[in-house]
């Protein structure tokens, strides 16, 4: 069931995840979880991200507490993780508390969308 949210970033739970990416070409999803500290500090940073690149890259940030299906499937072993999808694949991972620019930079490297990543 999606989280309400006011954000251009989208809050979903596991369960949502698969059906969220099937129709999406580029994603970037934050798996956090409420006890995280790190999953704190990227909320502003996938808020900043899904600004950037409205319309060609979908941001979702995912709770996964209690979800152990989903971290198996996406190969998830530290909270936060990131992953850019495209279609449904993970094509870049990070973990933990990651500067904004770094995101930016491989979006650009494997897209065709361009941005100034200063802000």
């Amino acid at each position: 069931m999606p989280i309400a949210s006011d954000s251009a970033v989208q809050q979903l739970d596991g369960a949502d995840l698969e059906a969220a990416l099937t129709n999406t070409r580029w994603a970037m999803v934050e798996f956090w979880a409420d006890w995280c500290l790190f999953s704190r500090l990227l909320k502003p940073k996938m808020e900043w991200l899904a600004q950037r690149y409205p319309g060609r890259l979908t941001v979702i940030r995912c709770r996964v507490d209690g979800a152990e299906p989903v971290l198996a499937r996406w190969r998830i072993r530290y909270l936060p993780a990131l992953l850019l999808v495209q279609a449904g694949r993970p094509v870049r991972r990070w973990y933990g508390d990651t500067p904004v620019n770094e995101f930016c930079r491989a979006i650009q490297a494997v897209t065709e969308y361009e941005h100034d990543c200063a802000d």
